[in-house]
Parts: structure tokens; C-alpha cells; sequence
């Protein structure tokens, strides 16, 4: 089982710093998550795959599927309030030790862990653990024998700067590149500020949120999958089961009602309705629920369904993330040309330090 897949589950609410000082220039800003800090020079960054995520990057020279080191820098509510208990438990899991040398991240008291790694396999080797504002602060970093990432994360540290905590709907810049959708059959863009969820059927289903450091929760879902119609089953046709089905499943509440974004190629976006929906964070709550469908060819459709958990509408943001998607809806490309997200590959694990 590949180390540094962290098994943290987000239960946080915190309450958000007074505004510190901008950050330098030299840095680079995270404010969804409240830091700004010198990222590793000449490291790739990774797409996110958790809430928790702040940035993950590896090494310029690793295999994309078989990385020689990963640093990754996560942030939640703290399982324990105490830093030197949570250090310990990340230390029991690295198989190393706490440094009994003081350390900080812009003035709030570190820990250090470090740890040791004969072996060819990716492993954690170096943490820093830091509570701020409720909040717990990891920097961490994997590498195989004979590799290091002391002086990267001596880097980041140095220059850590705590800033104000800003809320993802004012981050909503999209990704360089489009994401794959169905293998290759589609593409779809999204904010960067995305995550990715596991799901059983990676190559068929692409599952995304948008995290609220703040609350801890998502802000803005996405679930998004190509359909293979059956034989004789029309675009049209697949669009009335689709809101048939759904009302007789008790998954939403009301019809859905289809508006045409575009003839080419025919591009139709549902009405909100209300739902009990499922968040793959824990059990249903109150959310709104919007569907897009794109139709690829004459056997495949792109299905996207967009949820709004209860929490961010109350927010005031509704209108922000409804805007979003339909810039969602409108990037979904048949058949282009996509670039494939690098492989997060082998990840080193912490302890169950945050929940």
C-alpha cells in the first residue's frame, strides 16, 4: 500500500485570522487556505487529491507514475489540540522521531519530524507540524533512498506567511489545461482550486470538489461521466429517463427543465432543483442539484450533475456558482485533444492527525 495517502477525515470549522501583511512578492499565495510560502523551485505541481490539500508537487526529474520525492502541504481542525501529541503520532507512522530543536512557521511554534528511508519505495522522511488558529498546518515530504527534501522544505518554512483566509468562490480561475473526461472522449475544464475523489470507475466518472477551508466542507461539487447510450436510445430520449429516473428515485424534488447552451454540439443545461444529495465527505444534506448533458456522438453523452451543498448558498454565493456552471458546461469538448493530469503516484502517509 503506497505511503502518503492520508486518511484524514474534515470535520473543521474554524474561525478566520485578522488580515496579517501581504505576502512578498517572491511567494506564492494560497489564500483559500490562509499561506503564502516559496514553493519548491522547479518541482511539478500535482492536481489535488483531497479537501485537505493545499499543494503537493514532485521532483523535476520523477517518473509521473513512480515519483522519487513528493512534498505535500495539508490543512484541517486538528484531531487533538495538542501539537506534540499529534507530532508523536506522525512520527509513530513515519517510523521516526520528533527534533527536540524549536522551530516555527511565521511565528507560530513547529515540530519536526523526521524519519529514514533505506528502501527504493517512496516514503515519508521529513514533516513539520504547526496549530494555527485552530487549525493544523503540515509540510510534508517523501523521498527513496539517497534522495532528499530537507533544503525544499527548509525553503517553504522559512518563508511560510500566515495570510487572511479567503473563500473559494473568489478563486474561481479555471485550469491551464482541461481534464479528460471518459477516456478522452470529452474534456471538461473546472477551477484549479479543485480536488479530485477516488472513485471505482476512474476511466468512465471524474468526481470534484471545491474546498471551504473555513468551514471545512465542500463548497461546489461535481460528479461528470460519458454514457454509452443503448440501441435506440435518442439524445432526447436519454434526457427524459434521466429526469424521470431521478424523480422516481426521490432524488430530486421537481422536474428538470432543459435550456439549450449550444446546437454544436447540442449542449443542455437543467433548472436547480432541490435534493437530499449524498457528498462523498459524509451522509446527504440539504443541497441543490443542476444536471448539464453534452452530446458527443450518437452513442455517447456527456453527463454532468453540479451540486450545491445548503452551506455555501446560505453563504450568499449562490449566484457566483450557478455563473460557474455554465463556464463549467460550456468547456465540455467532444473528442479534444486533452492533457492528462499527472499521476499523483505513490504517496507517502501521515497519521490520522486531522478530522
Amino acid at each position: 500500500m503506497a505511503l502518503f495517502g492520508i486518511a484524514w477525515a474534515l470535520l473543521c470549522v474554524g474561525v478566520d485570522p485578522p488580515a496579517p501583511a501581504s505576502p512578498r512578492g517572491d511567494l506564492a499565495a494560497y489564500p483559500t487556505a490562509g499561506v503564502a510560502f516559496r514553493e519548491p523551485r522547479g518541482w511539478t505541481e500535482q492536481l489535488r487529491n483531497a479537501g485537505k490539500t493545499v499543494a503537493r508537487w514532485t521532483n523535476p526529474d520523477s517518473e509521473p507514475e513512480k515519483p522519487a520525492a513528493l512534498i505535500m502541504i495539508e490543512c484541517a481542525r486538528p484531531k487533538v489540540d495538542s501539537l506534540e501529541e499529534t507530532a508523536q503520532g506522525l512520527a509513530r507512522n513515519f517510523r521516526g522521531a520528533v527534533d527536540d530543536q524549536p522551530t516555527s512557521l511565521d511565528g507560530a511554534r513547529a515540530l519536526r519530524i523526521t524519519a529514514t528511508n533505506p528502501s527504493k519505495a517512496l516514503r515519508p522522511v521529513e514533516a513539520l507540524a504547526a496549530i494555527h488558529d485552530g487549525r493544523l498546518y503540515l509540510v510534508m515530504g517523501g523521498a527513496i533512498s539517497g534522495r532528499s527534501v530537507k533544503d525544499e522544505i527548509e525553503s517553504i518554512r522559512a518563508s511560510w506567511t500566515w495570510t487572511r483566509i479567503e473563500s473559494p468562490s473568489e478563486h474561481l480561475a479555471f485550469r491551464d489545461e482541461p481534464l479528460p473526461l471518459g477516456r478522452g472522449t470529452a474534456s471538461i475544464n473546472v477551477p484549479a482550486l479543485m480536488h479530485t475523489y477516488p472513485t471505482d470507475e476512474p476511466d468512465r466518472v471524474l468526481e470534484l470538489g471545491l474546498h471551504n477551508f473555513a468551514r471545512n466542507e465542500p463548497d461546489f461539487l461535481i460528479y461528470a461521466q460519458v454514457v454509452t447510450l443503448e440501441p435506440g436510445l435518442t439524445f432526447d430520449k436519454f434526457k427524459g429517463q434521466l429526469a424521470d429516473g431521478l424523480q422516481a428515485q426521490n432524488i430530486i424534488n421537481g422536474p428538470l427543465e432543459w435550456r439549450t447552451l449550444s446546437d454544436t454540439p447540442p449542449r443542455l443545461i437543467s433548472n436547480m432543483v432541490e435534493s437530499g444529495a449524498a457528498s462523498p465527505d459524509g451522509p446527504k444534506q440539504a443541497a441543490s442539484i443542476r444536471w448539464v448533458l453534452v452530446k458527443l456522438d450518437e452513442r455517447r453523452v456527456a453527463s454532468v450533475n453540479f451540486t450545491l451543498p445548503a452551506a455555501a448558498a446560505a453563504a450568499g454565493e449562490r449566484d457566483v456558482y450557478m455563473n460557474l456552471m455554465e463556464r463549467i458546461a460550456e468547456s465540455i469538448r467532444p473528442g479534444a485533444d486533452v492533457v492528462e493530469p499527472k499521476e499523483k503516484g505513490t504517496q507517502p502517509t501521515g497519521a490520522d492527525r486531522i478530522r
